[in-house]
């Protein structure tokens, strides 16, 4: 990794769950105009050059994105995570699709404290 990267190269977003509580598909819920997962797409990009889906098929809300399933399914956001990073064996940037109220500065903040981390952390969450 290049330790002057001022965010990782691969953004990948949470889009497997099934929105069971929601009684429909958060990822198609409409936030500023865009459907959520679109939206998560869309503010990867200002940070990461390579935007990737874990979880479903985006082809219909989000469409030209690499995607893949978890490789161990039913573990939550975690089998999304554990699958991106054997895929990249780089760090990335994680996003859940359905967090409607994540802006910029928040990701950019998120990122401080990624660039700030100490030498031995694995993941920097928040």
């Amino acid at each position: 990794m290049d330790e002057s990267a001022t965010s990782p190269d691969v953004a990948v977003i949470l889009a497997g769950g099934k929105s069971r509580r929601l009684g429909q598909d958060k990822a198609a819920v409409q936030v500023d105009g865009l459907p959520m997962l679109a939206r998560m797409v869309a503010l990867a990009r200002r940070f990461c050059p390579v935007v990737a889906v874990s979880g479903r098929d985006p082809s219909a809300l989000a469409p030209g994105l690499t995607w893949f399933l978890d490789q161990e399914s039913g573990i939550g956001p975690m089998g999304g995570i554990i699958t991106a990073l054997e895929r990249y064996q780089k760090p990335c940037l994680v996003l859940s699709c359905d967090l409607p109220l994540l802006d910029e500065s928040t990701v950019e903040r998120l990122l401080e404290a990624w660039r700030a981390r100490p030498s031995w952390a694995v993941m920097t969450t928040f």
